[in-house]
C-alpha cells in the first residue's frame, strides 16, 4: 500500500491549504513581525498615531495596540495567537506596545538564526529559558516603594507615564486618593465624560455624575435634596392591580378619571411629606404626575440607562424601588447639589453627592483625541488597581525607571547572563537582551530622561514574560492547516430554467 496516500492533506478537503517545516515557520514570523513593525511606530514618547476605519465605517485614531488590533480585520492565523494575551495586558493598563515591539525584534533575529540551521524547536526552549530568568533580573533592578492610594503624589508619578499628560495625571491622582477606602478602590468609581468643547488642560473633576439629560420638570437646580430613586416609569398603570372595568355611563367616566387624579396627589403628597425634593425615574412620566411634581417643587430626572440608576444610587445612597409606592425615609438617598451646565450644544445635568463616584471632565475639540484621551485614562486606572492589589498582598510596591533606563538594565543583566552558556541559550539570552535594549532605544534618550518617570514592575514583566511565552510558541509551530470557509452549499448548476424541467 502506498504510504504517500495517507499525508496530511489527504486527510483533510480538496479546499485546505497546507505548510509545514521551516517554511511554515518562516511564514509565520514573517506575518508577526510585519504586524509589530505597523505597530512599533506608535510605541515611545514621540510615537505616531494610527488612523483606522473599521468594517463599520467608524473612524479611529488611536496609539493603542489594542485598539488598533480591534479596528483591523487581520486574516493571518498565527496574528490569532497574539490577540488574548494583548486583550489580557491591556485590562491590566498598559505594556502592549512594549510586547508587540519586543516579540516583533525577538521574531526578526531568530528567522536570522534559523536561515542559517539553528532548529527552531531549539530556539524556542532557550527563550523559554531565558524568559524564566527574566523575574528574577527585575526584582533586582526595580525599586520597592510604600504605596498608599490616600497620596496624590505617587498615583501621579505612576500615572503620568500612561497617559503622558500632566494635567490629567494630577486630577486622577486627586480623584484615587479621594475615593479611595481600606487601600482599594471600585474601577467603576471613575467616570470620564467627553466635551467637545475647550482644550485638555482645561479639564476638570468634580465628586459626582454629570448626565446627557436635562430635568424634566420647572425644578432644575436645587441643594441638600433627599431623593427617591424608581426603575420603573412614572406612571399610573404602575400603581393599580391588572383588571377591567366596566363604565356604565358618563358619571362613571368621571369617577374613574377622579380617582386617577386623588391617587396622583396622595402618591406626591406622601412623597413630600417624606421630605423628599428629587425625583428619579426609568421610562416615561404621565402628565398628571409631572403637573403635581411642578406644584410641589420636586425636581424630576429621566434616567433610562440601568447602569447610570446604579450609580446614582452608589452617589446619592438609599435604595432603588422598582413598584411605584411612596418610599420611607430611611431609604431615600441625599443629593448635595443639583444643576444644569450647557457645554458647546449640549446640556448636561450635573448632580453631586456623598458617594464614592468622582467624573473626570475631558475637553477637546476633536472626537477621536477625546477618545484616545479616554482610553489611557481607563488604562491608568487598571494599572493603579494593579499596584493597589500588589501592595495589599506583599506591603509595598515594585516601580522600574521609565523612559528606557530599565530595558537597558534588563539588557545588560542579560547579556551578563548569556557570557554562562556556550550553546544556543547563549543565542536565546543574547536575542533576548538585543530585543528588549532595541526597543529602550525607542524611549526618551538618557540625557532628556525624566526621573520622576516610573513603570510598573508587575505590568512589565508580565508583558516580557508574555513576548517569551509567545515566540517559543511561534517557533514551536511546524505545521499549518487552513481550510476555507463554506457557510453556503450552492446546488449544482443545471441546463435551462428550473421551470422548464420535469
Amino acid at each position: 500500500m502506498n504510504g504517500a496516500a495517507f499525508g496530511g492533506n489527504r486527510l483533510m478537503r480538496s479546499n485546505t491549504a497546507e505548510s509545514a517545516g521551516i517554511a511554515c515557520v518562516l511564514k509565520n514570523i514573517e506575518g508577526i513581525v510585519s504586524l509589530c513593525d505597523i505597530v512599533k511606530t506608535s510605541y515611545g514618547v514621540n510615537g505616531m498615531y494610527k488612523l483606522v476605519v473599521n468594517s463599520q465605517k467608524r473612524l479611529i485614531i488611536s496609539r493603542s495596540v489594542a485598539t488598533i488590533l480591534s479596528g483591523c480585520d487581520v486574516e493571518h492565523p498565527a496574528l490569532r495567537m497574539i490577540v488574548e494575551p494583548v486583550a489580557h495586558l491591556a485590562q491590566m493598563g498598559d505594556c502592549t506596545g512594549f510586547l508587540m515591539c519586543i516579540l516583533g525584534e525577538i521574531l526578526r533575529k531568530c528567522a536570522l538564526f534559523i536561515e542559517k540551521g539553528i532548529l527552531p524547536t531549539e530556539l524556542a526552549s532557550a527563550l523559554r529559558e531565558s524568559g524564566d530568568s527574566m523575574s528574577e533580573i527585575i526584582k533586582k533592578i526595580s525599586v520597592e516603594e510604600k504605596f498608599s492610594l490616600d497620596s496624590a503624589e505617587i498615583i501621579r508619578k505612576i500615572s503620568s507615564g500612561i497617559v503622558k499628560n500632566k494635567k490629567i495625571a494630577e486630577l486622577l491622582g486627586e480623584s484615587i486618593s479621594e475615593i479611595s477606602k481600606n487601600g482599594s478602590f471600585p474601577i467603576d468609581s471613575i467616570r470620564v465624560t467627553k466635551i467637545n468643547v475647550g482644550a485638555l488642560e482645561d479639564s476638570e473633576r468634580f465628586k459626582g455624575l454629570l448626565l446627557e439629560s436635562s430635568p424634566v420638570g420647572l425644578v432644575t437646580t436645587g441643594e441638600n435634596l433627599k431623593t427617591a430613586i424608581y426603575t420603573c416609569p412614572l406612571a399610573i398603570s404602575n400603581m393599580e392591580t391588572k383588571g377591567t372595568v366596566l363604565l356604565k355611563n358618563a358619571q362613571d367616566l368621571l369617577t374613574y378619571a377622579q380617582d386617577d387624579e386623588k391617587t396622583t396627589k396622595e402618591f406626591v403628597d406622601k412623597l413630600v411629606a417624606n421630605g423628599v425634593g428629587l425625583l428619579v425615574c426609568s421610562g416615561s412620566v404621565d402628565a398628571l404626575m409631572l403637573d403635581y411634581l411642578n406644584e410641589k417643587k420636586v425636581a424630576l430626572l429621566k434616567v433610562h440607562s440601568k447602569f447610570d440608576l446604579r450609580r446614582l444610587c452608589m452617589l446619592f445612597g438609599g435604595r432603588m424601588a422598582n413598584i411605584l409606592r411612596p418610599m420611607e425615609e430611611q431609604y431615600l438617598g441625599l443629593c448635595t447639589s443639583l444643576g444644569t451646565q450647557t457645554l458647546g450644544e449640549k446640556k448636561y445635568t450635573k448632580v453631586e453627592g456623598k458617594g464614592q463616584i468622582v467624573t473626570l471632565m475631558l475637553r477637546g475639540t476633536l472626537p477621536a483625541h477625546l477618545e484616545e484621551s479616554e482610553k489611557l485614562v481607563t488604562k491608568a486606572v487598571y494599572a493603579l488597581q494593579v499596584c493597589a492589589n500588589e501592595s495589599m498582598r506583599t506591603g509595598s510596591l515594585r516601580l522600574l525607571r521609565g523612559a528606557g533606563e530599565c530595558e537597558r538594565e534588563i539588557a545588560a543583566a542579560l547579556q551578563e547572563e548569556a557570557e554562562k552558556y556556550t550553546d544556543v541559550r547563549q543565542i536565546a539570552a543574547k536575542i533576548f537582551a538585543e530585543a528588549i535594549e532595541a526597543v529602550g532605544r525607542k524611549s526618551t534618550s538618557m540625557e532628556d530622561a525624566p526621573q520622576d518617570v516610573f513603570d510598573v514592575a508587575a505590568i512589565k514583566e508580565r508583558a516580557i514574560e508574555y513576548a517569551a511565552v509567545l515566540s517559543s510558541d511561534i517557533l514551536s509551530v511546524s505545521q499549518m492547516f487552513i481550510t476555507k470557509n463554506e457557510d453556503t452549499l450552492s446546488a449544482p448548476k443545471r441546463p435551462g430554467h428550473w421551470d422548464d424541467r420535469d
